[in-house]
């Protein structure tokens, strides 16, 4: 009678609690101060292929190349990004966001502290062909901030990221040029790398 179908609710309603993990595993949307980390963590990403680029004729004399192969081996961080773009960033969809661009960041800091101890174009070449690849993780960084954003505010939140990835491209020459003038090529980019793990220690702690 009527204790049965009771019974049978309470039981229909107590497996679909069970049985939809999503409701009790769904991380909180991000707020406007994690927002504000991505943006400036993509930004320290991105600028990381663009820091050299002043200082080729220095970096040239010092490496005892050319300033074409110097410069050629520069430009590499570019091609880096379009591998990463499309090898590492569709991970997002399959990979915990904390996991993944603390990770990426870790490894860009890598790739340039091997840039920094270059004492080859080649080995200075290689550095920054894997730090273009890490820095891909900018455009991760934006994906990220759509995807666990409330519904009305993704917009904001991407707008927000892409802007960072937008002032990397352009802080990255002058950061790079000014700190060479104070402490020379490679302390500059042992100084980035020193911000990329920051930037690593961050996401462990404030991403999803």
């Amino acid at each position: 009678g009527m204790r049965q179908i009771r019974a049978r609710r309470v039981a229909t309603s107590a497996a679909m609690t069970h049985s939809d993990p999503e409701t009790t595993s769904r991380p909180s949307p991000l707020g406007a101060g994690r927002i504000l980390f991505l943006a400036l963590a993509a930004a320290v990403a991105t600028s990381t292929s663009y820091t050299v680029q002043p200082e080729l004729d220095l970096i040239a004399v010092d490496l005892g190349a050319s300033l074409t192969s110097t410069s050629a081996a520069a430009g590499l961080p570019i091609l880096g990004y379009m591998l990463g773009l499309a090898l590492l960033v569709p991970l997002v969809d399959r990979l915990p966001a904390h996991a993944l661009i603390s990770t990426q960041l870790a490894a860009l800091a890598g790739a340039l502290l091997l840039t920094s101890a270059a004492t080859s174009v080649e080995v200075f070449g290689a550095g920054l062909l894997l730090s273009g690849v890490c820095a891909s993780t900018g455009a991760q960084m934006s994906t990220v901030a759509a995807k666990h954003s409330r519904p009305d505010r993704r917009g904001r939140a991407l707008g927000a990221v892409t802007a960072g990835v937008s002032a990397g491209i352009l802080a990255g020459r002058m950061i790079g040029g000014g700190l060479t003038d104070a402490v020379g090529w490679r302390a500059m980019l042992v100084v980035v790398a020193a911000a990329c793990l920051l930037g690593d220690l961050a996401a462990r702690r404030l991403l999803p």
